[in-house]
């Protein structure tokens, strides 16, 4: 079966006509998206092509993006999207990883040939693969045109997200409860760390009901001993130690649509203060979830969730959770808005956030986060794993 592209045309164009709307507002003529995520997003592109400089340009006058990248990456983009053939913008392979020209060389010269030369230009000032050579190489080659920080400007177009891209993210919830229930069940005494990576690995690809999962931007973390006291290590060859904590982080994805989750399994019996902190964090996220509806802020929701550890003498300095959605490496997280004191953002239906509800204590740490959809009736939780300690004798 060819390869069929996640969403009908229909949707890529409104994306692209709601980035042009942001752009009119930040007086932006001439958009350069980099992160591969933001691309994915307006385009459908899905493929390892940012590992080597590309872009993509979003012009105010122009009915489509442009891509520049890579020549062995257009049939990439040729079978991913529907952008036309002329739109692809291939360098030089003599510009790939050399000391004393880059590609965005490139980039400028196709700029001053469209006229674009002296326009107010948008770049992505704070994403991995926007690079300090970037930015040099671009000031350097288009001396008159006005150069700004876009702000993460397609970032929080993507906040809220449509009925198509929601279907994609409970999906995506689908595959982190196989991912989860499996690793819980399989979480013995003597196993090694890095078998349990492997088996959630496995299950969140082979999926369930002919879903089957995408590599996540994030590989699992499974945190043993001392190591539950931290958070985002990798496996290890470490054996599963009786009477012992363990946290378990992963998500499954679904056409890159991620749905982060964590557990934490004792390998014996709980005591009474960690019965305690579960309980503590299960209270705090439900009623916190509670409040997620449309027209609530994200401080008024982390608010809550204070409120309910305060109560109890506890206290979370960093924030409680971050926006979800489509993600590349290195991380899952949208970049824009925080469940943070502090942040006015409004909750609009379809925006997707982690609650990452996890408490990090001097002695023991115990995360049971939640990712969940803002509706009418309140945060909509997409993996279905019971929010509670768990515990395998």
């Amino acid at each position: 079966m060819s390869y069929v592209i996640p969403f009908e045309a229909g949707e890529y164009v409104a994306r692209l006509r709601k980035v042009k709307e942001r752009m009119e507002g930040a007086g932006i003529d001439l958009l350069l998206c980099t992160d591969p995520a933001n691309i994915n997003y307006l385009t459908g592109l899905d493929a390892l092509s940012f590992y080597v400089p590309q872009v993509l340009l979003v012009h105010k006058d122009e009915d489509a993006p442009f891509w520049l990248g890579r020549l062995m990456d257009t049939s990439a983009l040729k079978i991913t999207t529907r952008l036309p053939a002329e739109n692809l913008l291939p360098y030089p392979e003599t510009m790939l990883h050399q000391q004393h020209v880059h590609p965005f060389q490139a980039l400028c010269e196709h700029i001053q040939s469209r006229g674009w030369g002296n326009q107010t230009i948008g770049v992505e000032m704070d994403v991995d693969y926007y690079t300090a050579r970037c930015h040099q190489t671009i000031l350097a080659g288009l001396p008159n045109a006005k150069i700004v920080d876009n702000r993460r400007l397609v970032n929080w177009v993507r906040l809220a997200k449509s009925p198509a891209e929601l279907r994609y993210m409970r999906e995506a919830g689908k595959l982190t409860t196989v991912a989860m229930h499996e690793a819980i069940d399989n979480l013995l005494a003597g196993k090694k760390s890095y078998e349990v990576a492997a088996d959630i690995l496995r299950t969140s690809v082979m999926g369930i009901d002919g879903l089957y999962g995408d590599s996540p931007a994030a590989f699992p973390f499974v945190m043993v001993g001392e190591n539950a006291h931290a958070c985002h290590l990798y496996w290890t060859d470490r054996e599963m130690p009786k009477n012992e904590m363990v946290v378990l982080e992963l998500a499954g994805v679904r056409k890159r649509y991620h749905s982060p989750l964590a557990r934490t399994v004792l390998l014996g019996r709980p005591s009474e203060e960690q019965r305690r902190l579960a309980d503590v964090i299960i209270e705090g996220v439900d009623r916190a979830l509670e409040a997620a509806k449309p027209g609530a802020t994200c401080g008024e929701v982390e608010n809550i969730w204070q409120n309910v550890l305060r109560r109890n003498n506890l206290s979370k300095e960093s924030r409680v959770g971050y926006p979800v959605g489509i993600a590349y490496p290195p991380d899952w997280g949208e970049k824009t808005a925080n469940l943070q004191d502090g942040d006015k953002t409004v909750l609009e239906a379809g925006m997707c956030f982690h609650f990452q509800s996890g408490l990090w204590l001097e002695r023991q740490g115990i995360a049971l986060s939640e990712t969940f959809a803002v509706t009418e009736s309140g945060g909509e939780r997409l993996a279905h794993v019971p929010h509670r300690l768990y515990s395998r004798n």
